[in-house]
């Protein structure tokens, strides 16, 4: 029950297309306003409009914002896009609003190019310089693939302004192993005094029979030398069920040209598979053992959704786990959460000590959409509740949102008041796309998430998943087969990446978050 909950409100849907057949539910506009206190009544402030060619894909966003004084409309932004015949997105270019001039001026201009499977192979952005009017390169970015469309090559160029030309800045080329494994990837630096790709940093992964990465050595590029010279080694086990057990890092010592430990994780897990305990040791190179740092505890409920999360560290002088940090969480039905309190440890009374405490409170339609969402938090100086952000919805009968309206607490009152509103117009687009061209339906979960990710679709296949980073840079790689999979991201830093899951006849990416 609870992965058809999370299907029902997670799936992701590509851009403007809401349904299976050739019926395409199109955003049309959206008018803005905030709310008048000396009117008592709500003041428009802005509104989108929307233009789509035949196949539903936006060709045209215009922002206008309004004048009160001059009691019009003025441009805001503007952007055109265009398609090529497999309906990707070929040009952009964008505007925004000269007052002086009356008119709109030109911003930024993209163009893209494609290979036969719709791969992006090209993706070049210029700016407007109004002084020589004339666009001038920001980036320009190319990217090569295999027969299996795994990205094989990529290229950053920067702009010479010396030249009004494009030069080399990075490269990083990728290799694969026969079951599509990223085993190997080299990065290069462009070098404008000999004009060739200078070695930077090369990584090699290994492993297991299971596809479960077991090894990462990262080799640094000696120039004096003209060789790689290790740098960092990952080593990574996992138990019978294909959880990642261990995690120990290595650095490279030049002087025993040796590895030496650094750092090490062991992981628990319960029945269900989630984790329930990460505890990290760093490397005591005097006693030659690992020594306790941290030790991180979960705990979740009957639905499986994490409850709690607890952050110790090791005290050297008792030889005991100091409670530093405590997140204990309540979650309703569909896993959101409906209460969330923060605490940290005191070592005078060794007890938990509330600082954040807050309330969440959902109202769901029929179909799950969520039409009210209400926070509070307690001040812990006033010994009350104080109201932190709320909204209201409504749909229309495709799903689709057509008023929002946002609330602000006055502590005069102790209530809500109006603040903003966003009411939109949606309509119906008969196009010639066929059910062979729209993109399929995933979903990944959880998101955000600290390590296990989970990758479903509705159309069993061979997929390609990749993880880049925000500019672009190359992550991870695997692939999936048939309709489910999982990525462990637990290695990752915290930040925001993109996930590109990729068939023969389809390619949609979504960002995802790394807490």
């Amino acid at each position: 029950m609870k992965k058809n909950i999370i299907i029902l409100l997670l799936a992701t849907f590509s851009l403007n297309l809401f349904s299976q057949q050739d019926r395409v539910i199109i955003l049309d506009s959206t008018y803005s306003y905030t709310w008048d206190k000396t009117a008592n009544d709500w003041a428009i402030t802005a509104r989108r409009l929307y233009s789509y060619d035949v196949d539903g894909n936006m060709t045209e966003r215009i922002i206008y914002n309004w004048d009160s004084e001059i009691y019009d409309w003025v441009g805001d932004s503007w952007v055109t896009v265009e398609y090529d015949a497999n309906g990707n997105e070929a040009e952009s270019l964008e505007y925004f609003w000269d007052p002086e001039a009356n008119d709109w001026v030109a911003r930024t201009h993209g163009l893209y190019e494609y290979d036969e499977n719709r791969n992006k192979t090209v993706h070049m952005w210029y700016e407007w310089y109004p002084e020589t009017n004339e666009w001038v390169g920001a980036y320009h970015r190319s990217y090569d693939y295999d027969s299996s469309g795994h990205l094989t090559e990529e290229i950053w160029y920067v702009w010479a302004y010396a030249t009004d030309d494009w030069i080399g800045a990075w490269r990083n080329t990728i290799s694969y192993d026969e079951n599509g494994k990223y085993t190997e990837g080299t990065q290069y630096l462009w070098d404008t005094l000999t004009t060739k790709w200078i070695e930077e940093q090369n990584n090699v992964f290994s492993y297991d029979t299971s596809g479960n990465q077991t090894e990462k050595i990262t080799f640094d590029w000696d120039s004096a030398a003209g060789n790689w010279i290790e740098e960092r080694r990952t080593v990574y086990s996992y138990d019978t069920n294909g959880n990642k057990s261990e995690y120990i890092v290595y650095l490279w010592d030049k002087t025993i040209n040796d590895w030496i430990k650094i750092v090490r994780d062991i992981y628990s897990y319960d029945s269900n598979r989630n984790r329930t305990e990460k505890i990290t040791f760093g490397w005591d190179s005097t006693a030659s053992s690992w020594i306790e740092e941290q030790r991180f505890v979960y705990s979740y409920d009957a639905n499986g959704y994490e409850t709690e999360y607890s952050v110790y560290e090791w005290d050297l002088a008792t030889n005991t786990w100091l409670g530093v940090v405590r997140e204990v969480y309540s979650k309703d039905f569909y896993g959101n959460i409906t209460e969330a309190i923060i605490s940290d440890w005191d070592p005078e009374t060794s007890e938990w000590i509330a600082n954040t405490h807050f309330t969440y409170t959902y109202t769901y339609d029929t179909k799950g959409n969520i039409t009210e969402y209400i926070v509070y938090f307690w001040d812990f100086e006033t010994n009350e509740w104080v109201g932190n952000e709320h909204y209201t919805r409504e749909y229309n009968t495709d799903g689709s949102i057509i008023l929002s309206i946002s609330y602000v607490w006055d502590s005069n009152i102790n209530d809500w008041v109006f603040d903003s509103k966003w009411v939109s117009y949606w309509s119906e687009l008969n196009t010639s796309i066929s059910e062979n061209n729209i993109d399929f339906h995933y979903i990944v979960y959880p998101n955000p998430t600290r390590d296990i990710i989970s990758i479903e679709t509705d159309r069993p296949d061979q997929y390609s998943i990749n993880i880049t980073s925000l500019n672009g840079q190359f992550i991870y790689g695997t692939d999936m087969e048939g309709t489910f999979g999982q990525i462990d991201l637990s290695s990752l830093q915290k930040g925001v990446y993109f996930i590109t899951i990729r068939s023969k006849n389809n390619v949609t990416t979504k960002k995802i978050i790394k807490l």
